[in-house]
């Protein structure tokens, strides 16, 4: 029998188990969501950043990634994608999510190179977490005396000026023009464990060596968005009641962010619940995982227009990818590049 039949079972016990668990432990209280429901002002600001400020700058993103692979797609249909994309990143489960949607349309109803769609996804991915790693790394000289003293919080900076340097040095490589056959990293790759997937992983981010100002604008574009995200967490944990100094704050978010990207539950719930409550509770704050609950919830309403966007389509199903058996296909396909 296909191991794909018992994953999704077995993700969705994981995202129960871990909701259970927290909400057992006191660490998450649904209660604290009807502070939004009281202050509508709040409301419609957070859903006005979702929907005019982070669907278009991760539009933006994408869309350049896309042009330097010679994939150029009018603005209106990749903010489309963008905001389906989202939707399921957050509704779907699986290893892929709403990349999976984007991919088959782009793909398979247009015709666009396989290559080259993959391997601006795998980027975009990539300077979305890149961009919360440069953001820690920056504000990091500002948090350093509320990280002095604190064991825990001394690990999480650590981790955090290794990711932005690591972000730095990457991309300093990326843009080093190198002969075919010359690049020593590729061969170090090759001795490894998970060569092919590594590999695959660093093919994506060395196709844009020849394209410097599409991959600096990409993150650019990545910056802004993730300044405005770090914003609305500290926005919405003062909303809770908690307070933290912006500076320390974005030097927590990386890692945190990391836990929510892992390919486990639809947009990392529960995952994402444990690993806020985790990370925040070193520096005083014991509303971590009510934190994420209420960042969830407002991208879950922003993000409903995508479903829309979907079934607008006159064969959603084909147009998008989701007949199981269409989307056990592209996985396939994808795996196979």
């Amino acid at each position: 029998m296909n191991k794909s039949f018992f994953l999704l079972p077995a993700k969705l016990a994981l995202l129960v188990g871990l909701v259970a668990w927290l909400v057992h432990s006191g660490k998450l209280d649904f209660s604290k969501l009807s502070l939004l429901w009281g202050r509508p002002q709040w409301l419609a600001g957070l859903l006005l950043f979702f929907v005019l400020v982070h669907v278009p700058l991760s539009c933006l993103r994408w869309r350049a990634l896309l042009a330097a692979q010679g994939v150029r797609l009018p603005l209106g249909l990749a903010l489309r994608q963008t905001w389906i994309g989202n939707f399921f990143n957050l509704a779907l489960p699986g290893a892929v999510g709403g990349d999976v949607v984007k991919a088959f349309y782009l793909i398979r109803r247009e015709g666009h190179p396989k290559l080259a769609v993959v391997q601006s996804l795998v980027m975009d991915r990539l300077l979305g977490l890149a961009g919360f790693a440069l953001l820690g790394l920056g504000f990091l000289p500002l948090a350093w005396p509320q990280v002095q003293g604190v064991a825990a919080l001394g690990w999480v900076a650590l981790v955090t000026l290794l990711l932005g340097l690591g972000v730095l040095l990457a991309g300093l490589w990326t843009l080093a023009p190198l002969q075919p056959g010359q690049d020593p990293v590729a061969r170090l790759l090759a001795w490894l464990p998970l060569q092919r997937a590594t590999h695959k992983l660093y093919a994506a981010t060395r196709t844009y060596s020849q394209h410097p100002r599409a991959l600096l604008a990409s993150l650019g574009y990545s910056l802004l968005l993730q300044f405005g995200v770090l914003c609305v967490f500290f926005g919405l944990l003062n909303l809770l009641g908690g307070e933290i100094e912006f500076a320390l704050l974005a030097v927590l978010l990386p890692l945190a962010m990391i836990f929510v990207a892992l390919p486990l539950t639809p947009g990392g719930i529960g995952v994402g619940h444990a690993a806020f409550a985790a990370i925040l509770a070193p520096a005083g704050v014991a509303l971590g995982a009510d934190l994420f609950n209420l960042f969830v919830l407002v991208q879950m309403l922003a993000f409903l227009g995508g479903a829309g966007a979907y079934l607008s389509y006159r064969q959603p199903v084909q147009a998008a990818g989701l007949a199981l058996f269409q989307r056990q296909e592209l996985e396939e396909d994808l795996r196979k590049l």
